[in-house]
């Protein structure tokens, strides 16, 4: 009888684990935020780069912005794929955006804690951002 609990105990606990959540020791919450309407170098923080929708940071029209710490493979993933005309860096570290998913395709690199416009012929061109 003691053999028998023992063995419906242990499928009982191997059961619970099986559907419990499964997160990976590497998983980190997000660092990448857009929200739909901002403007100016003030609205991107230290550590993060911050891809605007409209040449000059934004200004004078609103439009969206997508601040990161990490790398992004594809920026369709938050809907920013094609839409790039301005950047601020405040990571410390040269960032660099290209016209490819995967890091491919024509380069535009913006040097640490600078803010600028990209140029006229990348202009809605980047899909994707790599921090170096």
């Amino acid at each position: 009888m003691k053999c028998r609990l023992r063995l419906v105990l242990g499928a009982a606990m191997l059961a619970a684990l099986a559907l419990a959540p499964v997160q990976s020791a590497s998983a980190a919450p997000s660092s990448v935020h857009v929200f739909p309407s901002g403007q100016g170098a003030g609205l991107c923080r230290d550590g993060f780069v911050c891809l605007y929708e409209n040449y000059g940071l934004n200004r004078p029209t609103n439009g969206a912005v997508l601040l990161a710490d990490e790398p992004i493979g594809w920026l369709s993933d938050y809907r920013f794929d094609k839409l790039v005309s301005s950047v601020c860096n405040h990571t410390g570290t040269p960032v660099t955006l290209f016209s490819q998913p995967s890091f491919h395709g024509v380069a535009f690199t913006v040097a640490p804690d600078h803010c600028t416009d990209v140029p006229a012929l990348f202009n809605d061109q980047a899909s994707s951002l790599m921090l170096d």
